[in-house]
């Protein structure tokens, strides 16, 4: 264009160009907007421009009637169709502004004032049907008329090299009134489109009650309408259930704004199915915006689900590279395996079971942790197994760069301590969890069978024909069978447990951890050590009596002398466990731990000689404990064996839990099973784990009675039971949810299962400081050692009602166990639950409808200006949300960030207000400041990214300026602006 300017020209007058000096616009755009009567003749990519120009050209005080005739595109569909010529114009331009262009918001005001002028016949549109298209350009206005290349578009009236010719009515009369004579033959065989363009305007914009507006910019991201068009269209795709759909949706929404995530649903969701197709649509996604450097997309799995993935991903026609975990854990001698290669250089980077990846000194979480991917895609269903460090290697694995500056602060913070001391604050917890949670994809059990209750057909199963749902839960006690002398016992051991002090629990150095000396003073930290060990020793007690005779002797004395006591076969594990006989013993022989605290301590914590006491004390009490333990009887682990043979006759496969594997060896060898084969599976016992998966197999005939350990919670597919047996009460959501997971699972062929509680006598009952201190110490493992677990001997001491108990585990499934929730949880609380802002049945109403609407306005009265934006992404990409508040627009973007001040300003129903000068100016004056902050809706990643680009250019436009290279200088500046 700057070359062009400097070249002579033709007065704009006679042939309106672009260039650098002149604009079609500036010639055109004033005779129509002063003209009283103004014929247009242009393709219908022009309506936005129109839209300005008839709304410019009606505040005029002599307009009297414009007149708009549309033709086509050469981008028009030249499909075959038996509509009409009309639908299938109308269809074009419909498709045109309402999926691929649409139009500012600024041009809110100027389309109301175009309905109104088509309402009152001042403006009037056509156009010219049949096979032979009209792509005249030819624009009338009552002093001169102008032909030629312009469409009147921003391109074709400023920015395109056009060649047009203008004719002066008093000039060139001839030619005016020729041209004039062309556009009304045009107009004349045009057909009437004012209906029509005035729905299309109504589409474009409409003004609802805000409540509409919001429930639409809910669904647009809960439900995912967008991401259809990257989902296969084959047989395959048809197979995905309505909450697959949805997952999928919101895992690329997340992808895209975010970078990388983490798909956490309940296990038995179909993740495997939901992520084959999800790899395929980022791919797609990547595909159209042009990112693909490469197409390698790999996945990274176990070898038992190698073969599903595969089968999935070949049904949605996806080629993914996958790799074993176990030859990631393996290091090579010849460096470099290909397969290592793969995942570094991978685009596209899957993983499957993403918890195993969590340990950071092993070589597979290395291997993804160095990945080049630029999106990682996580699946597990338990993100956070051992603790607080696990949210750390999260952060890691979904790629650093992807967070915030303020959250790579505490991470360095945490990981320059090498390993030592990762207790995390509250706060920092906190952090990572929020940060995290904008991740993750994860919808619990219930929010899954809600979905299926909305559409029961679209999860019916192909073969079975049922519908596919997480079966009921059919809580049953049973008796646990004790003894009088039993109970006399166990309050004997009760009574021994109060005397312990829990001293193999304190460690070999008490202090305060670096993260939680802004918290605890050294006095509290060790009054809360000393008493979380009381009590945790005395749980470890109580805990294994209730499991069993043996457990309980193991606990004490160890493995072999249980095995011997309890005349048990030795081969159920392949180390000896427990001994707390001999590792109190050796704690008396190494002598007190090291105290680096300042204050005031007991003496048995200082003085080898009263730390010797101390211990001979601890002593006593355990042998006690265990001289008691041997007058408890088998009746309890009868009680439980009988119960399992019972059920065996009314359920083909039975399974059984509990934490002790010595527990299960008591039990098998009680059994009077009548034929039915009783298989005890463990985590270490790999022949058994694979017989249990091929009886317990969805489809098996197979009679079975399997014994399984708290190891086996995690990576089998059991649905194949239709009962299951705590012989434990699981204290935690956790515990209960890894067990009945074996067997809970949407594909199960079973409507309901189940589930069985033990009904423990009085003196084994659990009490509520017991479940307060399990609580506890799950926290503490889980989330860091910051909580103060109870002293059992204090108080709290009433027995736990066990359908209470049950009643509260039910409950709690609505939540996450580890307190990372969904990305959109917030968005979803907006719509669903007890505080929600729109009711459900004005949700569905608007979710469901089908109606083509590109922008709903919603002017609300409000004591503070604000404006809250959902933006669909370019070129069909996922929604932004952004709020702008207060004169200066402040801008907040992030869910969590917006959903809470969004609330704040609706919650009192604020009435509708009609759209006016004044809404249309802080709306235009919202935009403006929305686009200059666009750039931080950007993944951080990209945004960094971006940052070290500009320090780039700045750094090369410098260099260039110093060697005298002044023009290639200023194009780098052009590029930095």
């Amino acid at each position: 264009m700057d070359r062009l300017a400097a070249l002579h020209w033709p007065a704009a007058e006679q042939f309106p160009v672009n260039h650098a000096g002149a604009r079609v616009r500036a010639v055109v755009w004033s005779d129509l907007v002063s003209s009283a009567s103004p014929l247009i003749v242009a393709g219908f990519s022009s309506i936005a421009e129109l839209v300005e120009l008839i709304a410019a050209w009606d505040r005029q005080p002599d307009a009297a009637q414009a007149r708009v005739l549309l033709g086509t595109e050469p981008f028009a569909s030249e499909r075959s169709s038996f509509a009409s010529a009309q639908v299938t114009f109308t269809e074009d331009v419909r498709r045109y502004w309402l999926e691929e262009e649409g139009v500012s918001l600024r041009l809110s005001a100027k389309v109301l004032q175009v309905i109104r002028a088509l309402g009152e016949d001042r403006v009037s549109v056509r156009f010219v049907d049949g096979s032979t298209r009209l792509h005249a350009k030819i624009y009338v206005g009552s002093d001169a008329a102008t032909v030629g290349s312009s469409n009147f578009t921003g391109a074709g009236l400023g920015s395109q090299i056009e060649a047009n010719a203008r004719f002066d009515r008093r000039a060139e009369a001839s030619r005016y009134h020729g041209l004039v004579e062309m556009a009304e033959n045009f107009w004349d065989v045009g057909q009437h489109w004012d209906d029509q363009f005035r729905d299309l305007l109504h589409a474009l914009l409409r003004f609802v009650p805000w409540q509409e507006a919001l429930a639409r910019a809910c669904s647009d991201l809960l439900d995912g309408a967008w991401a259809e068009r990257y989902l296969t269209s084959s047989a395959a795709g048809s197979r995905l259930w309505p909450s697959q759909v949805s997952g999928i949706a919101q895992a690329l929404w997340i992808v895209e704004n975010v970078g990388s995530v983490l798909v956490a649903d309940a296990t038995g969701s179909g993740k495997t199915r939901m992520g084959a197709h999800l790899v395929r649509a980022v791919r797609d996604r990547m595909w159209s915006t042009g990112r693909v450097r490469g197409d390698l997309t790999v996945l990274v799995c176990p070898p038992s689900v190698e073969d599903t993935w595969y089968r999935e991903a070949v049904s949605c026609g996806v080629s993914i590279n996958t790799v074993s975990h176990g030859l990631l854990s393996r290091h090579s001698e010849e460096g470099p395996r290909a397969q290592e290669l793969a995942v570094k250089d991978a685009q596209i980077l899957a993983v499957d079971e993403g918890h195993n990846f969590l340990s950071p000194g092993a070589n597979r979480t290395r291997q993804v942790r160095e990945s080049l991917a630029e999106h990682v895609l996580l699946f597990t269903a338990t993100p956070i197994n051992r603790g607080s460090a696990d949210l750390l290697q999260l952060v890691g694995l979904l790629g650093a760069d992807n967070f915030e500056d303020e959250t790579l602060d505490v991470l360095e913070r945490l990981e320059r301590r090498g390993g030592q001391g990762l207790e995390m604050t509250s706060q920092q917890q906190e952090l990572l969890r929020r940060e995290i949670q904008r991740f993750t994809v994860r919808r619990t059990k219930p929010m899954l069978n809600a979905m299926v209750e909305d559409d029961h057909e679209a999860y019916r199963h192909p073969v079975t024909g049922r519908v596919c749902r997480y079966p009921r839960h059919e809580p049953v006690t049973y008796p646990t069978g004790e003894t009088r002398e039993d109970e006399a016992v166990a309050a004997r051991i009760r009574e021994a447990t109060a005397g312990l002090a829990g001293v193999a629990l304190l460690g070999r150095q008490i202090a305060v951890p670096h993260g939680l000396a802004h918290e605890y003073t050294d006095e509290r930290w060790l009054e809360s050590r000393l008493a979380a060990a009381r009590g945790l020793a005395s749980h470890h007690v109580l805990t294994a009596m209730r499991s069993s005779r043996a457990a309980l002797i193991e606990h004490v004395a160890g493995t072999e002398e249980a095995v011997r006591l309890c005349s048990i076969d030795s081969a159920f594990k392949p180390k000896p466990t427990g001994n707390m006989l001999s590792t109190i013993a050796e704690l008396a022989r190494q002598g007190p731990p090291e105290l680096l605290l300042d204050c005031e301590v007991p003496p048995w914590l200082t003085d080898p000689s009263a730390w010797r006491d101390a211990c001979e004390h601890e002593l006593e009490c355990y042998r006690a404990i265990l001289d008691a333990a041997q007058h408890l009887s088998t009746a309890r682990e009868q009680a439980k064996a009988d119960l399992l043979a019972k059920l065996s006759r009314k359920h083909p496969r039975v399974i059984a839990f509990d934490h002790h594997l010595i527990t299960l060896a008591a039990i098998q060898q009680l059994i009077d099973h009548h034929g039915t084969p009783v298989i005890v599976a463990t985590g270490a016992n790999k022949k058994n784990r694979k017989e249990v998966e091929r009886v317990f197999a969805p489809a098996s005939d197979a009679t079975g009675i399997a014994l399984c350990s708290d190891a086996m919670n995690e990576g089998l597919n059991l649905q194949g039971a239709s009962a299951m047996v705590h012989f434990d009460v699981p204290t935690t959501l956790r515990v209960a949810e890894q067990r009945v997971g074996r067997v809970d699972r949407m594909d199960s062929p079973h409507d309901a299962i189940d589930v069985c509680w033990p009904r423990d006598g009085a003196a084994f009952a659990t009490r509520a400081n017991e479940l307060l201190a399990a609580r506890a110490q799950e926290s503490n493992s889980l989330l860091g050692a910051n909580l103060k677990v109870p002293n059992l001997a204090e108080g709290q001491d009433d027995i736990v009602d066990i359908e209470q108990h049950i009643d509260m585990l039910e409950a709690a499934r609505e939540e996450a166990w580890d307190g990372i929730r969904d990305a959109l949880d917030p968005v979803r609380r907006l719509v669903e639950g007890p505080d929600s802002l729109v009711a459900r049945p004005i949700y569905e109403e608007h979710r469901t409808t089908r109606h083509r609407v590109l922008a709903r306005v919603s002017p609300v009265r409000s004591a503070e200006p604000w404006a809250f934006f959902a933006v669909t992404g370019v070129g069909h990409g996922a929604p932004r949300w952004i709020l702008l508040e207060g004169a200066g627009a402040r801008a907040i973007i992030g869910l969590e960030d917006i959903v809470g001040p969004l609330r704040e300003k609706l919650r009192e129903d604020p009435p509708s207000l009609p759209y006016d000068e004044v809404c249309d100016e802080w709306l235009n004056r919202y935009l403006t400041e929305a686009t200059r902050v666009e750039r931080l809706l950007l993944p951080r990643r990209m945004l960094r990214a971006l940052d070290q680009m500009g320090q780039a250019i700045d750094d090369w436009a410098s260099k260039a300026a110093r060697r005298g290279e002044y023009e290639i200088s200023e194009r780098w500046r052009k590029v930095r602006a």
